[in-house]
């Protein structure tokens, strides 16, 4: 009885690792994705901070 159970099941359980595969590899593509757009951020940050620097003196 437990073969035939395992047997229907393992389908449905094979397609659910292969989509926590997938969300695993795109949310690593997002990740750095977002690490590069915050290191812009801050580089922006940073050089309207010199500027404003540069005014004040």
């Amino acid at each position: 009885m437990a073969k035939l159970g395992l047997s229907k099941i393992a389908p449905k359980l094979f397609g659910v690792a292969k989509g926590q595969d997938a969300v695993g590899k795109s949310s690593s593509g997002s990740s750095k994705k977002m690490l590069a757009s915050a290191k812009s951020f801050m580089m922006v940050g940073a050089g309207v901070a010199i500027i404003a620097g540069g005014f004040t003196c």
